[in-house]
Order: structure tokens, then C-alpha cells, then sequence
């Protein structure tokens, strides 16, 4: 399982500015910080107490082969989907093709959360050092 979550580790970005910062802790524990590109900071989520977007629980799900990011009490939702790709439409570039999963009762508020990432579009690797440094100074990710 090491060698899929791998392909997930680092820094990415879509066409709308929002980013991913993922990485691992201690062995498989893979966290993910979400920040905007409209405010280039993170998001609160409101319904955990003081809780950003930063350094957010994620698992792999082999079912499915792809990064769950967990918003939520595990197994709960709201939940992003991430799964990774290479294709034409990033010129060849590894990228990561989100979507987010609600249940039929999911609350309201919960949904309108979960808009913050939208549009949905795909992320794509950063892979530049210099683009990297440039971006991680002017997001806040910590």
C-alpha cells in the first residue's frame, strides 16, 4: 500500500487556485491541508470545533484506489475523494481527479461546506521546486 500512497505525496493545484499539501506522518498516517485560492488560507469547518484544513486525516481505500480525506468523524461524511490519474488533458502530468461524497442526510449546513471546493476540477502536480517555495509562501498551510 505504500507504493499507491506515494503517488499522492505532495503538492497540488488546480486551474482555480485551491491547493493540496499532502503528506505522510510516521509510517501510512497521511494528512492533507486544503487551502483556497480565493483566500489562500484554509477553511474552517464549522462543525468541529476550531478546525482548519490543515493536517486533516486521509486514508487510501483500496476498493476504490484512491485518497479519502476525512472531513468528518471517520466514516462519516463529508468525505473528498482523490484519485489519481495521468492523462492528455494535463499534458501528461500526474493528477488527482476529486469528488466528494453526501449522504441522503447529510445536514444542510454540511453540504454548503463542502462548496467551498467547488468547482471540482483536477489537481495537478507541482513538481517545480522554485513553483513549490512560490506557492507555499504565499498560501498559509500551517
Amino acid at each position: 500500500m505504500q507504493k499507491f500512497l506515494e503517488q499522492f505525496l505532495g503538492l497540488w493545484a488546480d486551474r482555480n487556485g485551491n491547493v493540496l499539501l499532502i503528506k505522510t506522518l510516521e509510517g501510512n498516517n497521511v494528512k492533507v491541508s486544503f487551502a483556497s485560492g480565493k483566500t489562500k488560507s484554509p477553511i474552517e469547518q464549522f462543525f468541529l470545533p476550531k478546525r482548519l484544513t490543515i493536517d486533516v486525516d486521509a486514508e487510501y481505500d483500496t476498493n476504490c484506489e484512491e485518497l479519502v480525506v476525512l472531513f468528518g468523524v471517520r466514516y462519516f461524511e463529508p468525505t473528498l475523494h482523490l484519485a489519481y490519474e495521468i492523462t492528455d488533458l494535463y499534458n501528461g502530468k500526474p493528477n488527482l481527479r476529486p469528488s466528494y461524497k453526501l449522504s441522503a442526510s447529510t445536514p444542510n449546513e454540511k453540504r454548503t461546506w463542502m462548496k467551498s471546493f467547488e468547482p471540482l476540477e483536477g489537481y495537478v502536480l507541482i513538481d517545480d521546486q522554485h513553483t513549490m517555495a512560490e506557492i507555499l509562501c504565499l498560501y498559509s498551510l500551517s
